[in-house]
């Protein structure tokens, strides 16, 4: 018999594909993958009810004290310490940054920073904030943006700027970075950029304090672009 006639033979009779029959030629490989479901369930359930709460715990336990000093801006030793037992805002950061508390500790380490005029270090800290929260994120994304316009970054600066006001919609953060790119884009002579953000800012947060003088603003503008 030639090959070509025993390959025929082999593929008549080959049994259809069966999903029990899979089962019971791979149960051994299944109960594995199974296994190894239950593992990584088990372990993202350990990660993010138990080991995450308390960590967070300890952070905010660091975070209070170092806080203090801050409120009292004694920004050295927000930033790092007493040397003793208290930690300072970038330990508390670098220690625990996957946490809650740990990420507001390199918000406020990067706050202290840029007022003491370590804007490359405040932006450090900033790039390992990703905040959730409905103000402080687009506080944390306008501190970006006023370390950059301090850096002589303008155009990088309006960029936070508006990212910030677009971050979340409400009447406090959106207008508040809206009126700083507007400032900065006035400084640049960016008119056109301006009176865009100014507009806007008339148009949605007209009932803001950040909207008192915006005719005024605007007309300046306006009178620039004759």
């Amino acid at each position: 018999m030639s090959n070509e006639e025993n390959n025929t033979e082999e593929v008549v009779e080959q049994k259809p594909f069966s999903v029990l029959g899979f089962i019971e030629d791979n149960s051994k490989n299944l109960m594995y993958a199974g296994i190894a479901l239950l593992v990584i369930a088990g372990g993202f359930w350990y990660y993010t009810s138990v080991y995450t709460p308390k960590r967070n715990a300890e952070a905010n336990d660091e975070l209070y004290k170092a806080e203090k000093f801050y409120e009292q801006d004694s920004l050295d030793l927000a930033l790092n310490g007493d040397g003793g037992e208290i930690l300072g805002l970038q330990d508390v950061a670098d220690e625990f940054g996957n946490t809650p508390a740990g990420e507001r500790a390199a918000y406020l380490a990067a706050s202290a920073l840029m007022t003491k005029g370590q804007y490359e270090d405040a932006l450090e800290h900033l790039g390992n904030v990703s905040f959730d929260d409905e103000m402080v994120g687009p506080l944390a994304k306008c501190l970006e943006g006023d370390c950059q316009v301090q850096l002589d970054n303008f155009e990088e600066g309006i960029s936070k700027y508006l990212k910030a006001a677009n971050m979340r919609d409400n009447t406090f953060t959106s207008p508040y970075a809206l009126m700083k790119a507007a400032k900065v884009q006035m400084h640049i002579e960016d008119w056109e950029g301006a009176l865009k953000t100014l507009k806007r800012v008339k148009k949605d947060y007209s009932l803001t304090q950040y909207a008192a003088n915006i005719d005024k603003e605007i007309a300046r503008v306006e009178a620039a672009m004759k």
